[in-house]
């Protein structure tokens, strides 16, 4: 059986200051302007392009996305608008996504799964 060591765990460095380091300034985002990327659109689900043309959305939502490129992120969530919580952008919490929604997340296998559930 081995033996219990007593005192303090050794580690091989500490910061100097005693507080742990990051990486980038969790807040940095809010400077940059959002870039859009399609490759991993799903293009044929029930979300897809079929449902964009059904709705006649696609016009409104590529306007939307070309206004929001000449925003920073911290202009887009700070956008004025929603009664409940006073802006239009806002994230989706997981256990919101619909049940069609997941099912169709994992149905895709694609990165969004591992980044969403």
């Amino acid at each position: 059986m081995a033996k219990r060591g007593r005192g303090n765990p050794k580690f091989g460095a500490r910061p100097v200051d005693g507080t742990p380091k990051l990486g980038a300034q969790p807040d940095s985002y809010k400077t940059k302007y959002p870039v859009w990327r399609f490759r991993s659109f799903d293009w044929d689900g029930p979300w897809g392009m079929g449902a964009l043309f059904e709705k006649n959305w696609r016009k409104h939502i590529e306007s939307h996305l070309a206004n929001f490129e000449t925003m920073t992120w911290a202009e887009i969530e700070s956008a004025a608008g929603g009664k409940k919580d006073g802006t239009n952008s806002h994230p989706l919490p997981r256990d919101k996504f619909s049940r069609n929604a997941i099912a169709r997340l994992k149905k895709r296998e694609s990165f969004q799964i591992r980044f969403f559930l």
